[in-house]
């Protein structure tokens, strides 16, 4: 809540009007935050989303769920408003711990068990290569890289058995 009556206070007093757009650069947190904010300043500006974790860019950059929490529970406060765009540089998750990532690859294979069945096996059949690709883009190949690779494979077979139940 002090941080929404920040940005709020400095909207105020930079006099923003209704043509003014507030801008999410960040994770999900601040997305949400940010995208409540443009919500609910003059009822309404627009807000442009640039998600910078995986999860914020398969997941709560889109679908226009926007909150912030409430000392008595997560998310009690919000609304549904859509950003005018969602802007994504995929050479942001060269920056992420392991812990970022694993939880935005977790999301994507939850997608494609929920709604796409023939993603989930696309995804079986390409995850190796595409773990491989992320952890080259805007980097060389440096000897640290191919331990992380490692991790990343048996987090995503370990990802595949749980999903199964195997």
């Amino acid at each position: 809540m002090d941080t929404l009556m920040k940005v709020f206070d400095k909207a105020v007093e930079s006099r923003f009007d209704r043509r003014c757009t507030f801008v999410a650069l960040g994770g999900g947190v601040i997305g949400d935050m940010c995208g409540f904010a443009a919500a609910a300043f003059l009822r309404g500006v627009n807000f442009i989303q640039i998600p910078t974790t995986l999860m914020a860019q398969v997941d709560s950059s889109v679908g226009g769920k926007t909150g912030i929490n409430h000392p008595l529970g997560k998310n009690l406060i919000g609304a549904f408003y859509q950003p005018q765009c969602v802007l994504i540089d995929t050479n942001t998750l060269n920056t992420l711990p392991d812990r970022e990532l694993a939880s935005g690859i977790a999301e994507v294979v939850k997608y494609g068990l929920i709604r796409d069945a023939p993603f989930f096996e696309w995804q079986e059949k390409n995850m190796p290569k595409l773990l491989a690709r992320l952890l080259r883009l805007g980097q060389d190949m440096e000897h640290g890289s191919m331990g992380r690779l490692s991790q990343l494979e048996q987090l995503w077979q370990l990802t595949c058995l749980t999903a199964w139940g195997g």
